[in-house]
C-alpha cells in the first residue's frame, strides 16, 4: 500500500503533545528554531491517501513531512506563477514550467509530454539517450508515435518531475543558451596529451602494422639523394646547383632584421593586455580596440614586405610568419578580453547573490500570522491552504540564488586552469613560453611532459635539416628548370612535368613542419599535445581533408572565426562555415600574391571550387565508395599545386 500526501501537507498533529506546530519552511511566528522545534517534537501525523484512494492517518518523520512539503510548496509556487493554465487536448490542466500533465488529486506533475515533431512519424518505440552537460548520467526517454492525432502513452514519461531546456521554455536566466554555448565552446578544450601520428616511438609503441612502409620512404629518399647528386655530378662536375641558394640567402640581412623587429612587436600585446586588465579601455571598446590595433599590425607588415625587393622565397616566410604571429596574438588578446567580460560577469554575479541573501533574511526576520490552533486539534480536520506572496517571493529569491551561485561557480573555474589563474597569467614570462609553444590558440595553461628529452630534440634537428636538403635538391634539379622554360613549353607539358616534383614537395614540406620542426618547438617547451595532424592521407573529401592536415590552424579558425560567428554574430552553421572557409581563402591568396607581386586570384577561386567537390563528395553514391572519394581527393591534390605554380610562376619567368 503506498502513501501519498493529500493537497493540506501543511498541517500536522504532534502525537505526544498537545502542541501543534505549522508545516511551513518559516515557522508560526516563535522566535524558537522551527527546524530545532520540529526535530525536538518526534513523528507527527500526517493525513495520507492510499493507492485505493482511502484517506489513512500515519506517523510520519518530522524530516520526511518537511521534504514532502518542500516538493509539494515548490510546485504548487511554479503553477500559481500564472492566473491561467493551459489545457492540452484532454482536459487535464498542464504545468506552464515543463508543460507536464497536472495530476488534479495532488496538485504534482506526473508527466512531460512529448511535442517534437520529429518523433511524431511512424514506427516503434525509440530510445534516446541523453548525456548531460557535465558527464552527468545519461537518461533514457521512450517515446511512440500519436495514434489519430491523440498522444499515446508512451509519449508520456513518468515518474520524477524534468525540466525540459527546449525554445518553449522562457528561460529565467538564460539558462538553455548557456547550456548551447557550453555545447559549442566544449569544443574549444582541445588539449590533451597526444603523440605525434608518424613519430617512430608512436608507431613502435602501438605497433602500426605500416611501419615498414615508413622505414622504406625514407630508405627511398635516401636513394633518390644518391642518384641526383651522383648524376650531377656525372653531367656538371658539382654535387647541387646554387641557383636557389642564391635566391634564398641573397641580401638576408634585412630579412634577419625584420624578423627581429616583428618578434619584438608582439611584446606590445603585454602592456595592452595590462590596460584591459586593469580597466584603462571601457567595456564596450574592449573588441573594437583589440581588432583595431591588429589591423593596423597587420597592414604595416604586409606593406613592409611589398616595399623591400626581396625575393619570392623571402617574401614568403615573412608573410606566413607574419600570418601565424596575426594568429597567435590575437588569439591572446581575445583570451584576455574574453577573462575580463567574464571577471566582471562574476562581480556583478556576486553582487547580485549578497542582494538576493539581504533580501531573503529580510523575508525571514518578518514576523509570520500563525494559523488558528483551533483548527487543527484533530488530525482529521482539512484545510485548504493559501499560498503566500511572501512565500513565492521567497522561492524566486532561492532558485534565483541557487542560479546565481552555479553561473559564479562556472565563470571562477573558467578563470583558472590548472595551476594558472586569470590575471596572474599576464606577464612577459608567460607571453614568451606562449610564442614558442608551438600552437596558435592561447590557454591559461597547457598539458606539459615531465622533462625535456634531448636525444629527440637532436633527432628532430637532424631530420629537419635532412628533409630540407631534399627540398633543395629537388626544387634546384626538377622544379627550376621547368620554370625556366615555361616561355617555350605548352601549359599542359610544364603542368604534368611539374605534377610528380610538386607532389613530393608538398609531402616534405608537410613533414618538415608538423612532424620535425613542431616537435621540436613541443619537447623544448614540454608540450605534451604533439597531434599536430590526424591522417589526412585518407581523406574522402576536402574539409575533412583541411580538419585534418594542419590542426594548429584548424583550431584557431574553429575557435576564433567559427564558433565566434556563432556565438557572437548569431550567424547559422552553415553561414559560418561559409565565412571559415572564405577567410582561409583569402589568407592563402594573400601569400600567393606577395609571393607573385600581383594579384591573379587563382588559388582563391580553385579554394572556393571545393565547395561544390566536398557536396560531390557527400553524395550518398560517393560516400558508399570511400575509395572513390579518397581517389578524388588525392587527384585534386596532385594537380593543384602544379596548376598553381604555373598559374602564378608564367609571367614572373616570363618577364
Amino acid at each position: 500500500m503506498s502513501l501519498t500526501p493529500t493537497t493540506s501537507p501543511n498541517h500536522h498533529t504532534n502525537a505526544n503533545t498537545n502542541s501543534t506546530t505549522h508545516g511551513s519552511r518559516r515557522g508560526s511566528g516563535s522566535t524558537k528554531d522551527p527546524a530545532a522545534s520540529i526535530l525536538s517534537s518526534g513523528p507527527v501525523l500526517e493525513t495520507m491517501v492510499t493507492s485505493e484512494g482511502k484517506l489513512v492517518t500515519a506517523a510520519v518523520h518530522p524530516d520526511q513531512q518537511q521534504q514532502m512539503q518542500h516538493q509539494q510548496e515548490q510546485h504548487r509556487w511554479r503553477r500559481t506563477m500564472s492566473r491561467e493554465e493551459q489545457q492540452p487536448r484532454g482536459g487535464s490542466a498542464r504545468c506552464r514550467e515543463c508543460g507536464g500533465v497536472v495530476d488534479p488529486a495532488s496538485g504534482t506533475a506526473v508527466g512531460d509530454v512529448d511535442t517534437d515533431d520529429e518523433d511524431e512519424e511512424d514506427g516503434d518505440e525509440e530510445e534516446e539517450e541523453e548525456a548531460g552537460e557535465n558527464g552527468n548520467r545519461p537518461t533514457t526517454r521512450y517515446r511512440k508515435k500519436k495514434k489519430n492525432g491523440v498522444m499515446d502513452k508512451g509519449s508520456v514519461k513518468s515518474g520524477t518531475h524534468r525540466r525540459r531546456s527546449s525554445s518553449r521554455r522562457s528561460p529565467q536566466n538564460g539558462q538553455p543558451y548557456q547550456q548551447q554555448h557550453q555545447r559549442l565552446l566544449l569544443r574549444k578544450n582541445a588539449f590533451h596529451p597526444r603523440p605525434s601520428p608518424l613519430d617512430w616511438d608512436n608507431l613502435s609503441a602501438t605497433h602500426n602494422p605500416m611501419m615498414g612502409f615508413f622505414t622504406l620512404f625514407w630508405i627511398t629518399m635516401s636513394i633518390y639523394m644518391v642518384s641526383v647528386l651522383y648524376q650531377n655530378y656525372v653531367t656538371r662536375g658539382i654535387l647541387v646547383g646554387h641557383g636557389l641558394f642564391w635566391v634564398m640567402f641573397h641580401r638576408s640581412l634585412p630579412l634577419i632584421l625584420s624578423e627581429l623587429a616583428l618578434i619584438l612587436s608582439l611584446f606590445v600585446n603585454v602592456p595592452l593586455a595590462k590596460l584591459l586588465v586593469n580597466g584603462y579601455v571601457p567595456a564596450r571598446l574592449l573588441v573594437p580596440f583589440q581588432h583595431t590595433y591588429q589591423t593596423v599590425w597587420f597592414a604595416f607588415c604586409i606593406g613592409w614586405v611589398l616595399s623591400q625587393t626581396w625575393s619570392w622565397t623571402q617574401s614568403g616566410f615573412f608573410t606566413i610568419h607574419v600570418i601565424a604571429m596575426l594568429m597567435k596574438q590575437h588569439s591572446y588578446m581575445a583570451s584576455v578580453v574574453e577573462c575580463v567580460q567574464k571577471r566582471k560577469r562574476l562581480g556583478k554575479c556576486m553582487q547580485r547573490m549578497d542582494e538576493v541573501a539581504a533580501e531573503l533574511k529580510r523575508l525571514e526576520d518578518q514576523p509570520r500570522t500563525p494559523l488558528d490552533t483551533n483548527e487543527q486539534t484533530t488530525p482529521t480536520t482539512t484545510t485548504t491552504p493559501t499560498t503566500s506572496t511572501t512565500t513565492r517571493r521567497e522561492h524566486q529569491l532561492e532558485i534565483e540564488w541557487q542560479t546565481l551561485k552555479e553561473t559564479a561557480l562556472t565563470l571562477r573555474s573558467s578563470l583558472t586552469k590548472g595551476a594558472t589563474s586569470f590575471p596572474s597569467n599576464v606577464t612577459f614570462a608567460n607571453f614568451v613560453d606562449y610564442l614558442l609553444v608551438p600552437t596558435l590558440v592561447y590557454e591559461l595553461e597547457y598539458p606539459r611532459t615531465s622533462e625535456i628529452r634531448w636525444a629527440f630534440v637532436a633527432e628532430k634537428a637532424l631530420g629537419t635539416i635532412g628533409v630540407m636538403m631534399i627540398l633543395y635538391v629537388t626544387i634546384e634539379h626538377y622544379v627550376y628548370p621547368v620554370l625556366n622554360e615555361l616561355g617555350r613549353l605548352s601549359f599542359l607539358e610544364s603542368t604534368v612535368k611539374l605534377m610528380l616534383p610538386f607532389t613530393l614537395c608538398y609531402m616534405l614540406i608537410f613533414f618538415v613542419i608538423f612532424e620535425f620542426i613542431c616537435n621540436f618547438f613541443a619537447e623544448l617547451t614540454r608540450f605534451a599535445d604533439r597531434e599536430f595532424y590526424e591522417d589526412w592521407w585518407n581523406a574522402l573529401t576536402f574539409d575533412e581533408y583541411a580538419r585534418k592536415w594542419n590542426k594548429p590552424v584548424h583550431e584557431f579558425l574553429l575557435r576564433h572565426v567559427y564558433l565566434e560567428s556563432i556565438t557572437t554574430y548569431k550567424l547559422t552553421k552553415r553561414s559560418a562555415s561559409f565565412v571559415t572557409f572564405f577567410l582561409s581563402s583569402c589568407l592563402h591568396e594573400l601569400v600567393m600574391s606577395v609571393l607573385a607581386r600581383r594579384v591573379r586570384m587563382y588559388l582563391f577561386f580553385m579554394q572556393m571550387t571545393q565547395l561544390p567537390l566536398i557536396l560531390l563528395a557527400r553524395w550518398s553514391r560517393v560516400r558508399k565508395r570511400p575509395r572513390v572519394g579518397n581517389a578524388l581527393f588525392w587527384l585534386g591534390l596532385c594537380l593543384g599545386p602544379p596548376l598553381l605554380a604555373v598559374g602564378y610562376c608564367r609571367e614572373h619567368f616570363l618577364n
